[in-house]
């Protein structure tokens, strides 16, 4: 399926593409590694400190894979020669099935495979978009299907939790028609969704419930979750997406706890809330799926070990967030419209590589220097392929020099 997939994609096209994903797996590693360092010094940190250096990480990855789509770029002679070998393989098919400078050669089984890795690329894109599509679905069935509480106190609490975490959005509260685990879901009008049996809950359990969900409104953290699972979608194949977006929930999970105690919740029962929930939701046979779905709990003895053992729970100030976002904003820009291209002696180096398609794909690169353009031009007129001529002819007069970097 995957080879008849393929052969919807132009083979020139799909190692532009492929080598465009390569080079977003590379950059990716710059906000990952960031991110690590991050977190290792922040882990004496209030989880909420935590949580925004993997918020702070997603934010990066997806500008990132967003940026590809932007029509402005800038290339980077970086990719050293241990790493440049994919980039070199994926150029040596475009050069040869290119339209652009000469008929393109014959086709190639790497073709057939370059066209494959796309297909595949994509399909795993879509295999892991489906289940997410579906949680929202779930989420939104359960929200239409949920009533009024039909209590006042609701709303008066509701106000109190508010008022208590400084929290100017108004989420609304509904109880769903079964059991399940609460969940804040909805970005634009935020619900808090109970489980049935809610309106038999203490005061105390509700009040710690709609503490914990309203943070999560505060935080925004739907709409991290949802960015997380976009960017594991785009970066499937890359195993550091799927751990940032994991410790993203974690933290998250274990900022809001902190939330509930710094607003006066005992950790006993807090703790014991946890322990019951969890026992509650283990015996039910009508667990919400939208809460299985999109509310990947962290582990419950981590979360109860976090909670009893005393430390700092405050969250970071607003202005911590805004000059976070903003610095992140910042330096993840710069990486949105960087093309990664193998170095300037890598592209040297090729040129007396015996095959045509290699020469052809470096002194396209060549042309574009400011200090190897001169090796361009001497392609142009004594490369003995016609091909490289051709590239070379193409790439002086339409591209323009950059200056080394």
């Amino acid at each position: 399926m995957i080879a008849m997939a393929g052969s919807l994609f132009a083979p020139a096209d799909s190692a532009r593409a492929v080598a465009q994903v390569y080079s977003v797996s590379l950059l990716a590693t710059a906000p990952l590694a960031a991110a690590l360092a991050a977190a290792t010094l922040a882990r004496r940190a209030p989880a909420g400190t935590r949580a925004l250096v993997w918020r702070c990480a997603i934010i990066a990855l997806l500008l990132i894979c967003v940026g590809r789509w932007l029509p402005v770029h800038w290339i980077a002679w970086v990719v050293p020669d241990a790493l440049a070998s994919p980039l070199v393989a994926l150029g040596r098919v475009q050069m040869a099935l290119d339209r652009v400078a000469m008929p393109p050669g014959p086709s190639t089984g790497a073709a057939r495979v370059i066209g494959d890795l796309a297909a595949l690329y994509w399909a795993g894109v879509v295999a892991v978009l489906i289940p997410v599509a579906f949680g929202w679905w779930q989420a939104r069935r359960a929200v239409r299907r949920s009533r009024p509480p039909g209590d006042a106190c609701w709303d008066s609490l509701l106000d109190e939790v508010r008022a208590a975490l400084h929290v100017s959005r108004r989420p609304e509260v509904r109880v769903s028609a079964g059991d399940g685990v609460p969940l804040a879901c909805g970005t634009i009008r935020p619900v808090v969704l109970l489980p049935a049996p809610a309106g038999d809950w203490s005061d105390t359990r509700r009040r710690a419930v709609l503490l914990h969900e309203v943070a999560h409104v505060a935080a925004a953290d739907v709409a991290f979750t949802l960015a997380g699972q976009v960017v594991c979608a785009l970066l499937w194949f890359h195993p550091g997406a799927w751990w940032a977006a994991r410790r993203l929930r974690e933290e998250s999970e274990l900022a809001c706890d902190d939330r509930v105690l710094h607003a006066g919740i005992r950790a006993s029962d807090y703790a014991a809330l946890l322990a019951d929930t969890a026992a509650a939701c283990c015996g039910s046979r009508r667990a919400a799926a939208a809460a299985r779905t999109l509310v990947r709990r962290t582990g419950l003895r981590a979360r109860l070990a976090a909670i009893v053992v005393p430390h700092d729970t405050h969250a970071p100030a607003r202005t911590a967030l805004l000059g976070t976002t903003c610095l992140t904003l910042a330096l993840a820009a710069p990486l949105a419209v960087v093309r990664l291209a193998p170095t300037p002696q890598v592209l040297t180096k090729l040129m007396q590589d015996t095959r045509w398609e290699s020469r052809a794909y470096a002194v396209t690169g060549l042309a574009q220097r400011t200090d190897t353009v001169a090796v361009a031009r001497a392609a142009a007129t004594d490369d003995p392929s016609p091909r490289v001529r051709a590239w070379a002819a193409l790439a002086l007069g339409t591209g323009r020099t950059q200056p080394p970097r």
